[in-house]
């Protein structure tokens, strides 16, 4: 039988590995501890997390899609940044204080990835992709949302440091395995379609297959839960 907390901790290795052949940096121990809430708090780990119960319903993405182009703040130029983006995602999505947020959490980032990509260019079906996965993940969770846990926002601090713009939403505890394997679906299937938008071009097919890789790293992480 799978040890799926074993394979979970497999797949966020894999990741901070990847992570670390694209960008240098020091590793830090984590230190762990449990709030009263009952979630988990990691302090001075590489990506750590504050997680706290946030107010109102929050439900939008925060800021507006703009018009995506390659010069705007914080926008994603190249396809290395987005492959350490979506790597990120997983790793901090995996960190959760509980499974039930994951899906809600990996609908968020893959949103706020293609937000910060052009609208044209070779990045562009990269960008309308990863559009239609998180409004899938987003809907998936929002329809089956707990009605014991609460929403959360999460604040990741260290060398770049931020919190989610919106709540987080749970999925409800009972069905987090079969709505585990759905999303798993979902970003499965937009990594196929990432794949067939390559058209004749090599550099945008090998761009391409490294990005669907890299978000295939959000499916593998759900089907451990």
């Amino acid at each position: 039988m799978i040890n799926h907390r074993y394979l979970r901790a497999a797949v966020l290795a894999a990741t901070s590995v990847a992570a670390i052949g694209l960008v240098s940096g020091q590793a830090q121990s984590a230190t762990v501890r449990h709030s009263e809430a009952g979630g988990t708090v990691l302090l001075n780990a590489p990506l750590p997390l504050i997680l706290a119960q946030a107010t109102g319903t929050g439900d939008n993405y925060g800021k507006e899609d703009g018009e995506g182009s390659e010069s705007g703040a914080g926008a994603l130029s190249g396809s290395k940044a987005v492959i350490l983006s979506l790597r990120e995602a997983s790793s901090f999505c995996a960190q959760m204080p509980g499974d039930e947020y994951v899906i809600d959490c990996l609908a968020y980032e893959y949103w706020e990835i293609q937000r910060r990509l052009p609208k044209y260019g070779e990045l562009a079906d990269a960008k309308k992709v990863l559009q239609k996965t998180s409004q899938e993940l987003k809907q998936l969770a929002a329809s089956n949302r707990s009605t014991k846990k609460p929403q959360i926002r999460a604040t990741r601090r260290g060398p770049k440091p931020r919190q989610t713009t919106r709540n987080l939403v749970p999925v409800e505890t009972s069905k987090l395995p079969a709505l585990s394997q759905e999303a798993a679906r979902i970003i499965n299937n937009g990594a196929t379609l990432l794949l067939r938008a390559t058209g004749d071009s090599d550099r945008k097919r090998i761009q391409y297959q490294q990005i669907a890789r890299s978000m295939q790293t959000g499916a593998i992480m759900l089907r451990s839960l």
